[in-house]
């Protein structure tokens, strides 16, 4: 017979590790929209059989394991472009999802984008995957790439900080204790889709997830990292930047400029992709299609 103690133990687990919902918007490292990959309804628990039972103390255990630490990531024969763009979008993913966290939430965040860029759910780009859903109706992967972060000013300390984190990440470093998480959520929040995810760990205000079975498992982290990095970050601007220097951007392969006026040299990038476009300091909201392969076309809609 199991000691009184030892059967409210899963109790006080699961009321510690609960996350009440609130009417907030849901992290974007939501995997809605990934191929291949069924969920459950909304609000389910795929750790509570159906017959009510609780889990046991070592279920629960396995449930919220980080499991293997990610293999070091390499830009393996990348040009000097690619390693330039593939740094700043992993710069922007970490300065504008975790600025505000301590070094280890910043590598996590940082360390979730590459195991992304692994897997085969999701664009085979640095870049691909930052910007995914940016350009759809159905969301964006990463919030701060639709909902306007990136036309407010940057911190310039906390860009120096991000862009130190992610230069690192792509030469290899590897932040062992989310494993070989693929989504987070921030702790005031429980998306419908975490139920469905192997809980992996909390770090600062971020609980960070993989996936149960064969897409969670290493073998599935094995795509080598295939350059085609069709975009630049986006650069926003800079608290130190005078308001008249105009600031040059480039949107998935497009040239932007933002500021007075716009340069009267030609530009070689926007050229090569045939647009060129020049912004005054009130710009009308641009939306640009997901490139993951060069031969995807760039799409602009402007109001």
């Amino acid at each position: 017979m199991l000691h009184r103690s030892y059967l409210g133990f899963p109790l006080v687990l699961l009321a510690a590790s609960c996350v009440p919902p609130v009417a907030a918007h849901e992290s974007e490292t939501s995997p809605s929209a990934v191929p291949g990959f069924s969920f459950g309804a909304p609000g389910s628990d795929s750790a509570i059989p159906a017959s009510g039972a609780l889990p046991t103390p070592e279920v629960i255990a396995a449930a919220i394991a980080p499991g293997p630490a990610a293999k070091p990531f390499a830009l393996a024969r990348a040009s000097v472009d690619d390693e330039r763009s593939a740094l700043d979008c992993l710069t922007a993913a970490v300065y504008y999802e975790a600025r505000s966290e301590s070094e280890a939430g910043q590598r996590a965040v940082a360390q979730v984008v590459l195991n992304r860029v692994r897997h085969p759910a999701f664009p085979k780009s640095v870049c691909g995957v930052v910007y995914q859903g940016s350009a759809r109706s159905t969301g964006c992967q990463f919030s701060f790439t639709c909902d306007g972060s990136l036309n407010h000013r940057r911190e310039p300390g906390a860009w120096d900080r991000a862009r130190e984190i992610a230069e690192k990440a792509l030469e290899g470093s590897v932040y062992a204790p989310v494993g070989l998480a693929t989504h987070y959520h921030t702790t005031a929040i429980h998306p419908w889709w975490a139920a469905s995810m192997a809980r992996a760990v909390t770090v600062g205000s971020h609980i960070f997830y993989r996936w149960h079975g064969e897409w969670g498992d290493p073998r599935s982290f094995r795509r080598p990292y295939s350059g085609m990095e069709m975009a630049r970050a986006f650069s926003g601007t800079r608290d130190d930047s005078a308001d008249a220097t105009p600031v040059r951007e480039r949107v998935f392969g497009v040239a932007v400029h933002r500021g007075a006026a716009p340069s009267p040299e030609p530009l070689a990038d926007a050229e090569s992709f045939g647009v060129r476009i020049h912004r005054s300091e009130t710009p009308p909201p641009v939306m640009v299609a997901e490139a993951e392969a060069p031969s995807e076309s760039v799409v602009i809609a402007t109001r």
